[in-house]
């Protein structure tokens, strides 16, 4: 009996010095399940870690945002948590987790992000006179942002396009010779995003007129003047546009204006400051010219005569102008190839001219002859008669159109592209004007070395 008792109380004993650990001594806690992160800026926080044993953290791979410090350890430890900012305009979270052995913590991290504050200074550019120039308008944010325009944009750009905090965009526009014509600019920080509408005005009307080939000049059928002949092919192998219109007294002062031409006309920044650009009309007895305001140092169009065309221009300041808004003057091939549009008559209205298709017909009152019924006696407001067969108005009569060429002979060989003589002293003028008694001369072959005057004006070109 006694040993039975004594084998008893030996297994109570050694069961009991076996019995199995319960966990205390392999403990492992963190003071927070959750790290909130609230401003969405870079930041830096911390919790605790109680262990009895060794740890480790580990972080999702592709949570780049987000570091802890430090990542492994044996027994307490505070556990630095740090964040970039979030400019992802969304929420992010992540959870890192701690391990001691086979037990397993988690704690989330949750961060805000930034709101993209986005203002502009204006929502709407008006490039309000059709000319190559510039704007600006401001931007304000917080944070980076971009700039885009319609892909088929190919008149408008914006610098820069593309930056951090606030910034003063310039916008620039190239000369609008083709229509009224607006765009929006997209700006955007993350999912902010700001509109900017940019509209031009049109400066002047034009047409393409395309390449081809025509006989210039006139047989002796047509006319008694030698300057018209040999009548001889030309070939103009690029298209051009040109001016549906003459230049008017309102476009020639902004030109003036823009260059801060005084009373003197004479233009400091031009090819030849000596040389005169226009003539003021305010004494003359055909005042539907240009006046200087001594008030305000401005030119300015006579009173009721914005959409006549200049008159009293040099060919200087004809080709000034051009200059000025990115073209040129047609050259004397260019001009009569537009005015016969296609035609091979006298008259790219025919056989004849009447003062019911254009202006003329003044008379001469050198010859006691009158004007003809019907005949205006002065310029009119361009675009008064019907187009040409191009949509080219006024190409007979008005006023006679400056050309970029010296005064030169023909000659009967076919030309491909003819500029006149490389120098002289004088310039040709196409077209005849309201002046004229005869419309003969304002036949299409018609060219006359040109002079200024009340009945002289121009109209321009440019690149296709």
């Amino acid at each position: 009996m006694r040993n039975i008792l004594f084998i008893t109380v030996t297994i109570i004993l050694f069961t009991t010095g076996c019995k199995k650990d319960d966990g205390t001594k392999n403990n492992l806690t963190v003071s927070t399940e959750t790290l909130t992160f609230n401003s969405g800026n870079a930041g830096e926080t911390s919790f605790d870690i109680t262990s009895d044993n060794a740890w480790n953290i580990t972080l999702p791979s592709d949570k780049r945002w987000c570091t802890v410090s430090p990542t492994s350890g044996n027994g307490n430890a505070t556990v630095t948590v740090t964040t970039t900012e979030n400019n992802t305009d969304a929420v992010r979270n992540l959870e890192i987790t701690i391990t001691a052995g086979e037990r397993t913590k988690t704690v989330t991290v949750n961060q805000t992000f930034i709101p993209k504050e986005l203002t502009v200074s204006t929502n709407k550019l008006n490039f309000s006179t059709g000319l190559a120039t510039s704007l600006t308008f401001d931007v304000t944010s917080n944070a980076s942002w971009n700039i885009t325009a319609p892909a088929d944009n190919n008149w408008c750009t914006v610098s820069p396009s593309s930056g951090t905090g606030n910034a003063v965009i310039t916008v620039t526009v190239k000369t609008n010779i083709f229509e009224a014509r607006n765009l929006s600019l997209t700006l955007a920080a993350g999912n902010t995003n700001k509109t900017v509408t940019v509209s031009q005005v049109l400066f002047m009307s034009t047409v393409v007129v395309n390449a081809g080939k025509f006989n210039m000049g006139s047989l002796t059928s047509e006319s008694v003047f030698p300057a018209e002949r040999p009548r001889h092919e030309v070939t103009l192998s690029a298209a051009f546009r040109m001016g549906v219109y003459e230049v008017t007294n309102a476009q020639f002062a902004v030109f003036l204006n823009d260059k801060n031409v005084g009373q003197n006309a004479q233009y400091p920044g031009g090819t030849d400051f000596s040389k005169i650009l226009v003539y003021a009309t305010a004494s003359s007895p055909h005042d539907w010219g240009m006046h200087y305001n001594t008030g305000t140092k401005k030119w300015e169009p006579a009173p009721g005569k914005d959409n006549y065309p200049v008159i009293f221009v040099t060919w200087y300041g004809a080709d000034e102008f051009a200059r000025w808004a990115g073209g040129k003057l047609p050259t004397e091939a260019q001009w009569e190839y537009a005015c016969r549009a296609g035609t091979t008559t006298a008259f790219n209205t025919g056989a004849t001219l009447t003062v019911a298709q254009a202006n003329w017909g003044w008379g001469d009152v050198y010859e006691s002859e009158e004007p003809l019924p019907g005949a205006p006696c002065a310029t009119v407001p361009v675009g008064s008669y019907a187009p040409n067969a191009w949509g080219l108005h006024d190409m007979h009569g008005n006023v006679a159109e400056w050309c970029s060429d010296f005064d030169g002979k023909y000659e009967s060989a076919s030309v491909t592209d003819p500029t006149g003589p490389n120098s002289g002293l004088l310039h040709i003028a196409r077209g005849g004007s309201w002046i004229i008694h005869d419309n003969a001369y304002c036949r299409s072959a018609y060219r006359v070395v040109g002079t200024m005057g009340e009945f002289t004006g121009f109209r321009i070109t440019f690149a296709p």
